[in-house]
């Protein structure tokens, strides 16, 4: 195997290993007893680290020019949070768990710049997307089997699966060798506000914060609990999660290899929020789990559209040599969606009901798609914004 398709190995054990207990998690922090809020609060506490942690990690990532260690640590926690959601007593405790796989997911920064190290600036959209697609197929397969697993081994076996996959990733990654890095000039904590107050890539940045507003609202937050209310069992869930993350990967191949060459990335973003809304609102009218699995298909299909896009702009909009301090910044401003998303949710939720907070959460997509349309997109690059 060549380095690239190994990194994508990794890439794709890595997503497994962190995505096999989603669907079960917030349904098993409510059967452990905790309220909507503290349901929101377990999500956004992956939200939360990725928030506080994600500039620092890209920051240090591009000034000591070294990725695979930062990798590595990420792995071995990875694993430990996945140990630790499996042993938590109460879900307050599943707080603090939960919150280390949050700190172990700020590595994504690393595992994009990294990968886009391997290939030049013209072959940057496709190889955004393959990543994307890796990262969607770990996604896919993992959360369809951990419905299934809780069903077959009680509601912890998908967490044992997380860790020992977390290993896995770390030796497939081991004999990858790193990407020769461009040093045109040292990365000065000047340079560093200057990338952090770049119009073109806070923009997109803040873009990606609404799409991962509704994701973590949705199918990684309170779908799941939806659907066990109109009776849907452990392997459903992971059947919900899979056909939404097939959506996802179709979605995200076809975006970068076929549909933004021929009608440009601003119009893929556009129709993406279309169709995350129109998937989004459809869900608190699914009174059958049928339905409700067209209704996540449709989602999916429309976070594959936007997700490649978002992130190829973001990586084009800063020289390569301060992408790792680019992509914390980016990753660190959507967290703010990932973070805001359930807790928000959370609170709605014991408020006005699950059916609100879906419907709510519809004008979000509406806000993305209308931002979407006032970008100028030229040569591929972000040239203005509001």
């Amino acid at each position: 195997m060549s380095r690239s398709q190994l990194y994508l190995f990794s890439t794709f054990l890595f997503w497994t290993a962190l995505y096999v207990y989603v669907p079960i998690l917030a349904p098993y922090a409510r059967h452990m007893g905790g309220s909507m809020t503290v349901v929101g609060l377990i999500i956004a506490s992956y939200g939360f680290m990725q928030l506080l942690f994600r500039i620092p990690l890209g920051i240090w990532s591009d000034r000591t020019g070294r990725w695979k260690p930062f990798l590595h640590a990420s792995l071995l926690m990875l694993a430990g949070s996945a140990l630790g959601l499996a042993w938590s007593p109460t879900p307050e405790w599943m707080i603090a768990t939960r919150a280390l796989g949050g700190l172990a997911a700020c590595s994504w920064v690393v595992w994009v710049v990294m990968y886009a190290g391997f290939f030049p600036e013209e072959r940057l959209p496709a190889a955004m997307s393959h990543l994307g697609v890796c990262s969607a197929l770990g996604q896919m397969v993992s959360t369809y089997a951990g419905g299934w697993i809780t069903d077959l081994y009680g509601w912890t076996m998908p967490f044992y699966i997380g860790a020992i996959l977390s290993v896995l990733s770390m030796l497939v990654l081991m004999p990858v060798p790193e990407p020769v890095q461009i040093r045109k000039q040292k990365l000065t904590w000047h340079r560093i506000a200057s990338i952090g107050t770049t119009r073109s890539l806070l923009t997109v940045s803040l873009i990606s914060a609404l799409g991962q507003y509704v994701t973590f609202i949705t199918i990684f937050g309170f779908v799941p609990v939806y659907a066990v209310e109109i009776g849907a069992n452990s392997a459903q869930l992971g059947t919900m999660t899979l056909i939404g993350l097939a959506g996802t990967t179709v979605a995200a191949y076809a975006s970068g290899i076929w549909l933004a060459p021929r009608w440009g990335m601003r119009f893929v973003l556009i129709l993406g929020f279309v169709i995350i809304g129109l998937g989004t609102v459809m869900i608190p009218y699914s009174e059958t789990i049928g339905i409700l699995y067209i209704a996540q298909l449709i989602g999916g299909l429309g976070r594959g559209l936007t997700q490649p896009m978002l992130m190829t702009l973001a990586v084009q909009s800063i020289p390569p040599e301060e992408r790792g301090t680019a992509m914390g910044i980016y990753q660190a401003v959507y967290a703010l969606g990932m973070f805001g998303g359930p807790v928000l949710g959370g609170m709605l939720g014991d408020w006005i009901g699950l059916s609100g907070v879906f419907l709510s959460t519809g004008l979000i997509c509406v806000i993305g798609a209308v931002w979407s349309g006032l970008l100028r997109v030229e040569n591929k690059m972000v040239i203005s914004d509001w």
